[in-house]
């Protein structure tokens, strides 16, 4: 089924003159189960009438047409990195009906499109698009496609803020997420993830070198630490602090490749009881999507 996509402006305008609205008896407004809204025709055109923000949504199969329609419509707005995440995305749920195979044939046709048009550019674009977020049931999956990781979180997810900072010989991404147990829709989490991620053009000579390398980057933060496990590729602490604010959580650092990423997950330690096992689980959902050799000098 082809969709197509009016200016948010003209539906806006017809929709609040009631004669108009009145005389538009086929239009249907829908509301999926998330919460989206649009409006169907009845030859099942879909009309997104909402702006859509710049914040990251976690893709899901019960929304798929609204993401859908909302990632082509990025692209028509000239917003090729938040457009190319969305219908990434969407490419990375599981294709166990056939609404989702459908859009992700159109999402991959918009996307191999764009790639052709961009040239050279897309590239870039790419990079920028890096973090795919979907999920299926509960489980939130944040994906980075560049720098080769991926986390699973069995809760509510919030992308709070992502970051991205490359040079000649090196490349970084930031992401910080809130993580929500309950249903809650306010601003308070039970837990703050963040993912560093790093690529070196030069040879790491192993995890040490790492630990140094994130020491020096993060600088002290004066908690007091105990190692779990440790293996030739990665380490995993506890930490707690030692004063107000009181916080406690897990950090994992890993190795590789050329890669390094440290995992931190943190609570506040009246709630660290409650939380200590969902946090393992978390930390230990963080997998390399490509196991890399040493590459470099």
């Amino acid at each position: 089924m082809k969709y197509r996509i009016i200016p948010s402006a003209v539906l806006a305008l017809i929709l609040t003159v009631p004669d108009l609205a009145a005389q538009m008896p086929e239009w249907k407004f829908f509301r999926d189960r998330e919460g989206n809204r649009y409006y169907l025709d009845l030859n099942g055109k879909i009309f997104i009438t909402d702006d859509i923000t710049h914040a990251y949504r976690a893709v899901s199969p019960e929304g798929i047409d609204y993401y859908k329609n909302s990632g082509l419509r990025l692209l028509k707005e000239h917003r090729k990195a938040e457009a190319l995440s969305m219908l990434k995305s969407i490419m990375a749920l599981p294709c166990d009906n056939e609404r989702i195979c459908a859009a992700q044939r159109e999402s991959s046709a918009a996307i191999n499109e764009m790639k052709k048009r961009e040239g050279t550019r897309f590239p870039v674009y790419e990079k920028q698009a890096s973090l795919l977020f979907f999920k299926t049931g509960r489980n939130h999956y944040l994906t980075d496609d560049v720098l080769m990781y991926s986390l699973r979180i069995p809760f509510r997810t919030v992308v709070i803020r992502r970051s991205l900072r490359e040079m000649v010989d090196y490349m970084h991404t930031g992401l910080m997420c809130g993580i929500k147990k309950d249903d809650n829709t306010g601003g308070n989490y039970d837990m703050l993830i963040g993912i560093d991620a790093e690529r070196f053009r030069g040879r790491i000579s192993g995890l040490a070198e790492l630990e140094k390398n994130w020491s020096n980057n993060l600088g002290y933060d004066g908690a007091l630490r105990r190692e779990l496990e440790r293996t030739d590729s990665g380490v995993m602490y506890v930490f707690e602090s030692r004063s107000e604010p009181y916080f406690s959580g897990l950090e994992r650092i890993c190795l590789n490749g050329n890669s390094g990423y440290c995992i931190r997950i943190v609570t506040s330690r009246s709630k660290n009881a409650g939380n200590e096992a969902d946090m393992m689980e978390i930390i230990r959902g963080f997998s390399f999507i490509r196991s890399e050799r040493k590459t470099g000098n």
